[in-house]
């Protein structure tokens, strides 16, 4: 059954529970094995990149196919992803779902990665060596998303969420490749990189898509008038 707009919406409302966890889980020290991590080579990229993959429950036992979420900062946010991802669908709130946590590797390659190019001179000082996120978006699209359909049984439906980077990343993304993912889901993007281009694309994207069949969530974790980082 293809996901409805009820499951798109209730998959958005799991961002809540997501960043709840998120805040809560980054000062604990003990966790569990949950997903295979593999290896991929990007010819784009000219590197090799880590994902974790989980399944949902009973996928080894069945022909069905799945809606993918996609999730930056695999390494820090996948397993209590994967973990409210499978409490969720086992209660039938949203539909049983492929988690692949994409690995970012060290500060300076998530950096460059998820990041835009900025001509804010202060952005380029404390963040040096950003403005990768075209490449690393053409490495999702072109390599990655055909390597999960080729080796798991997905449905045409997919979901991009990232925090912070990852959000700004998921808002570049949307503006840039508007049906790469059925539903964009930025957790306290870093909104203002840049001088806020990616949100004045974004904003240009849906005024002139009408028929675009794509949800924006995005969700904020400081006050609208605080500095985020």
């Amino acid at each position: 059954m293809k996901p409805s707009l009820s499951h798109v919406r209730a998959a958005l409302v799991l961002v809540l529970l997501v960043w709840g966890a998120y805040s809560l889980g980054q000062n604990q020290s003990n966790s569990i094995s949950i997903g295979q991590t593999v290896q991929i080579k990007s010819a784009i990229l000219n590197q090799s990149r880590s994902l974790t993959i989980s399944k949902p429950e009973g996928y080894d036992d069945s022909p069905d196919r799945y809606p993918v979420l996609y999730l930056l900062d695999g390494e820090s946010n996948f397993e209590f992803t994967a973990a409210i991802v499978q409490f969720l669908a086992e209660n039938d709130r949203i539909p049983g779902m492929i988690v692949v946590g994409i690995h970012s590797g060290d500060p300076p390659q998530r950096t460059h990665d998820l990041t835009p190019p900025s001509q804010v001179e202060i952005e380029n000082r404390f963040s040096p060596g950003n403005g990768g996120a075209d490449a690393f978006l053409a490495f999702i699209s072109g390599e990655l998303v055909p390597y999960i359909d080729k080796n798991y049984r997905t449905r045409p439906y997919r979901i991009l969420v990232g925090h912070s980077f990852g959000g700004l990343f998921a808002i570049h993304a949307l503006a840039t490749q508007p049906t790469l993912f059925n539903a964009y889901i930025a957790i306290d993007p870093t909104a203002g990189w840049n001088n806020g281009t990616e949100i004045v694309r974004v904003h240009r994207v849906l005024s002139e898509l009408k028929d675009l069949q794509a949800d924006l969530f995005i969700s904020a974790a400081n006050d609208l008038g605080s500095a985020t980082a």
